[in-house]
């Protein structure tokens, strides 16, 4: 008889509960939810970019007190540990890719002797300093943003700050030396992987000779320092995605998974913008 009248009066309860007007809901969570959320949005595109500019500028201000055995280990983590990575990934994009040019070159003009400068060209300036940047944002993305969100839910980094240290100086600045270190290094090896397995596999699958697939000659100087600008860019944006995103995790440990995703997917939005960016000013620079 108990556990009915606890249901009766559950069901009472529930009656009596004011009912909330359709336009509050159900028409707000599709309707005025966006529109309260645009300055969130706004402030979501573009503050990447002032931290962009902001952050270099200060740990070149606090170059002093920057901890300099920590820049050789972020170095080591996003080099050497994410080397065998990049040159599995890569030697794969370049069969892959000498394939399929192969196959339609051969299907439209008959002819492949332009293979290998052509896609040395394609490599070297858009595909190499890209693809390799997305590999170290996979790879070491989600480890800074954990990293900097442990900090942040142990209140470590507020002990650090009563240290005289801080953001800056513990996680900013010795991780954008490391990635500006690496990057340049990384996109070099990978860049060299692809074409030189993508030669061996135009060789051995096409029979194109040596001489023909690494010919250079059709290569400027630009091409090289376009490649080398972008992945030095890379190297900055990286850390400081990926760093920022932890520094705002909230929540604990869902906070950090949650900070850890979104500087992965922060650090490769970026990097693609950059390269959009890069490609565009280096386009109008130097035409092809």
């Amino acid at each position: 008889m108990k556990k009915h009248k606890d249901v009766i009066l559950a069901v009472g309860a529930l009656r009596e509960a004011p009912v909330r007007p359709l336009n509050q809901n159900v028409i707000g969570r599709f309707t005025n939810r966006p529109y309260k959320r645009t300055p969130d949005l706004l402030t979501f595109l573009i503050s990447p970019l002032g931290d962009l500019i902001l952050i270099p500028l200060r740990t070149l201000y606090a170059w002093r007190r920057m901890e300099w055995c920590r820049v050789w280990t972020y170095a080591h983590d996003m080099g050497a540990r994410t080397l065998p990575f990049v040159g599995i990934v890569m030697a794969c994009v370049g069969v892959i890719m000498v394939v399929q040019s192969a196959n339609q070159a051969l299907r439209i003009i008959g002819d492949l002797s332009p293979l290998g400068p052509i896609f040395l060209e394609l490599l070297v300036r858009e595909m190499g300093p890209a693809i390799v940047a997305l590999m170290v944002c996979a790879r070491c993305g989600a480890s800074l943003a954990a990293e900097a969100g442990m900090l942040v839910a142990g209140d470590q980094l507020d002990a650090l700050r009563l240290c005289g240290s801080g953001a800056t100086t513990y996680l900013f600045g010795p991780s954008l030396l490391g990635g500006l270190l690496v990057l340049p290094a990384l996109v070099f090896f990978g860049t060299c992987i692809a074409y030189g397995v993508g030669g061996i596999a135009a060789h051995f699958m096409y029979d194109v000779g040596w001489g023909t697939y690494f010919d250079v000659s059709h290569m400027r100087i630009a091409d090289p320092v376009i490649c080398m600008v972008k992945a030095s860019i890379f190297g900055l944006v990286i850390p400081v995605m990926a760093i920022r995103a932890g520094i705002n995790a909230r929540g604990g440990s869902a906070g950090v998974g949650h900070a850890a995703t979104v500087g992965v997917i922060g650090s490769s939005v970026m990097v693609l913008a950059c390269d959009f960016f890069v490609g565009t000013l280096a386009y109008l620079w130097v035409r092809p």
